[in-house]
């Protein structure tokens, strides 16, 4: 739906936008108070602290330039979890800390809308999205877009969380095998070595596969793939 200030926008007078990239001292506020708030709210709710991940950051960040530069206000399609914000603010210096925990607790507000016996209502799925439990990282991005209407000039501020949840398989191989999951994960990144290794049905060649110090995990996880190959399981 657009907005009623995009309406006013098209409307009333010319416009026209330039995106702006915010000072890395302005995106380090942002960021680090919008984490902060992000857990100060979550733990109302006993979900876990999140993380700042710098690779869905820069993924965030992407995105909320884009955004900024069309003026445009569209859910992405992605592996991750996503809130959006937008707002309206002065000219001039901008106040990166106050915008952080505004534009998160307006999210957080949706509680208000929120249905136990419906969490997936459409109404409150940025609450839902923010206190989510398994909830492990986060990503932030913000970016502004100077607005020019009828001689007057305003910042649109974009707001992007992009969040990322483990997968449970890891978390369950990891507990089975007293691991850290990180290792699991490392395990699952050679899988391609493990699929030729069992296609040439041949585990006397193994030894060419380096093993790590975790070599329990990486012996189950070959032997999975051996048994799923003749089993017919894709």
């Amino acid at each position: 739906m657009i907005s009623k200030l995009f309406l006013t926008l098209l409307i009333f007078g010319s416009t026209f936008s330039q995106n702006q990239d915010p000072s890395p001292e302005c995106l380090s506020i942002f960021r680090n108070a919008a984490l902060k708030k992000h857990n100060e709210l979550r733990a109302l709710h006993g979900s876990p602290p999140l993380t700042l991940n710098l690779t869905i950051s820069i993924f965030s960040q992407n995105y909320a330039n884009y955004l900024a530069k069309n003026l445009m206000f569209a859910y992405n399609v992605s592996s991750y979890g996503m809130n959006l914000a937008r707002a309206l603010a002065p000219i001039g210096h901008l106040d990166c800390k106050y915008w952080a925990d505004f534009m998160t607790k307006q999210w957080y507000d949706e509680k208000n809308i929120y249905e136990i016996k419906n969490p997936h209502n459409i109404a409150s799925f940025r609450f839902t999205q923010l206190v989510w439990k398994d909830t492990s990282q986060i990503g932030i991005g913000l970016s502004i877009a100077n607005i020019s209407l009828n001689k007057n000039k305003y910042n649109f501020v974009y707001y992007v969380a992009n969040y990322f949840k483990p997968d449970k398989t890891d978390v369950k191989i990891a507990e089975e095998f007293n691991v850290e999951r990180s290792t699991v994960t490392k395990v699952f990144q050679r899988k391609d070595k493990y699929i030729n290794l069992a296609n040439e049905e041949a585990t006397s060649k193994k030894s060419r596969i380096q093993l790590g110090y975790f070599s329990l995990v990486e012996e189950a996880r070959y032997k999975w793939y051996l048994a799923a190959k003749s089993a017919n399981i894709p």
